[in-house]
């Protein structure tokens, strides 16, 4: 009130000394003017006189008030006081987050990849895609198979197979494409039509995918019934079987420069077998169940357990090198990834470590919130990786900080495939997705 009358007097007396100097009037007109002026900011000097009287009075009243009521402890303390104070924190609490949320997206949105097309298919998708030339093969858990073309998603022919298909991804050769099922065969089509070429029967489902090798014109792979195979692929002929006495659910990794295949099982037991024979050159026991392809790098083979555990092994004679234990022990069912001369790996938890390749002793750790089932893929100077919470996670392979993530709408289990700047990757929803990624 007091700020209005002051304001107020200033503006009566501009307005006078104006009107008076603003025109060319009279002395005798002025003097009027100065006459009827004069009462009105006699009046309104009162009226500011009352208002500093007012305003004096009231800072004396505060100033002299009783401690107890000048006591601001004893305010907040009081139960309006504490109202007051927790709306207070949670306002505050909430801008906070309401700014972190926007640093945070901003942040993870820059160079993050795009969606070029999505369809829909029926049934999960538990396997890893599969590129070939123009187009893209995806297999579902009800036993349906689909060939897309790899610009813009349109179908190109789809084939209900006889029986369900788990995990095992559809894997193309020249003119034929392989995929196991759940009832245990093997089965070849022609991968431009669809139409079954043969199919070779085993006793136990068919989980891992099937290995090409094309200079010797075969296809090897692990059955539930304990068994190895090394089949013809033009006939589907059996050439050698080795059995491990356990259920094999891990796709074999085939070294073809050294004519080597290795694999695990669930015993624990990671094998070396010599591709033309299918002999035994080593074996080594793993604590756990060994769930994974194992990969190689250098002069070493990595293969990961399901009890939390990663074991460098001499690719050669099989003898430990180091092994690594996963933060809590979580499960690691992906294949480790290797990215100069350090290996990735996630687990079950969330957690991915970097992890020196020589001595096997962890760099860095980052927790994602959804479990980690796939392997991490390498993009410009990224890591890449599908979580149980429905996101496509880009990290940096030197601390693990996240560059950016990509909301999809369902579990990613298996993992992406890559072509160029595009990746492809399946649902547990049953969504396929072709991501451009930005180089």
């Amino acid at each position: 009130m007091f700020v209005f009358q002051r304001q107020l007097m200033s503006f009566a007396i501009s307005s006078v000394h104006d009107w008076l100097e603003g025109y060319r009037i009279s002395f005798w007109r002025r003097l009027l003017g100065a006459l009827v002026a004069f009462p009105l900011l006699v009046i309104l000097t009162g009226l500011g006189v009352t208002a500093v009287d007012n305003h004096q009075s009231a800072l004396g009243s505060f100033r002299d008030a009783s401690p107890s009521s000048m006591n601001i402890e004893a305010q907040f303390n009081s139960p309006a006081g504490q109202r007051l104070l927790a709306r207070r924190k949670r306002s505050t609490r909430r801008s906070r987050r309401r700014r972190g949320r926007r640093r945070k997206n901003k942040t993870v949105s820059v160079n993050a990849g795009k969606i070029l097309w999505q369809v829909k298919v029926d049934g999960r998708i538990y396997s890893t895609p599969s590129i070939d030339s123009d187009l893209v093969y995806v297999a579902t858990t009800k036993g349906v198979l689909y060939a897309f073309e790899r610009d813009g998603g349109v179908l190109r022919w789809q084939k209900t197979m006889e029986d369900k298909l788990a995990k095992s991804a559809p894997i193309p050769g020249k003119s034929r494409l392989f995929i196991g099922t759940q009832a245990g065969d093997l089965v070849a089509m022609d991968k431009i039509t669809g139409h079954e070429a043969w199919r070779f029967k085993t006793e136990g489902a068919i989980v891992s995918s099937p290995v090409l090798d094309m200079a010797n014109a075969k296809v090897y792979f692990s059955s539930r019934d304990g068994s190895v195979y090394a089949l013809n692929t033009e006939d589907g002929s059996l050439q050698w079987q080795f059995n491990t006495e356990s259920i094999v659910d891990a796709s074999p990794l085939l070294d073809a420069e050294n004519g080597v295949l290795y694999l695990g099982d669930y015993q624990g037991r990671a094998y070396a077998l010599d591709v033309e024979s299918g002999a035994l050159k080593w074996n080594y026991t793993i604590e756990g169940p060994l769930l994974a392809t194992p990969v190689i790098a250098g002069e070493s083979v990595y293969f990961s357990s399901a009890v939390g555990a990663m074991f460098a092994l001499g690719k050669e004679d099989g003898l430990k090198r180091w092994s690594y234990t996963s933060p809590g022990g979580n499960a690691m069912i992906s294949t480790p990834t290797i990215v100069n001369e350090q290996v990735f790996i996630g687990d079950v938890d969330g957690t991915i470590g970097c992890v020196n390749n020589e001595f096997g002793i962890r760099v860095w750790q980052r927790s994602l919130k959804g479990a980690i089932m796939s392997s991490l893929k390498s993009f410009n100077q990224s890591l890449l990786v599908g979580t149980g919470d429905g996101k496509l996670v880009a990290i940096s392979p030197d601390t693990g900080k996240l560059l950016w993530k990509l909301e999809l709408d369902s579990v990613l289990e298996a993992d992406m495939a890559m072509s160029g700047t595009q990746v492809f990757l399946g649902s547990h929803n049953g969504n396929v997705y072709a991501v451009e990624l930005k180089p």
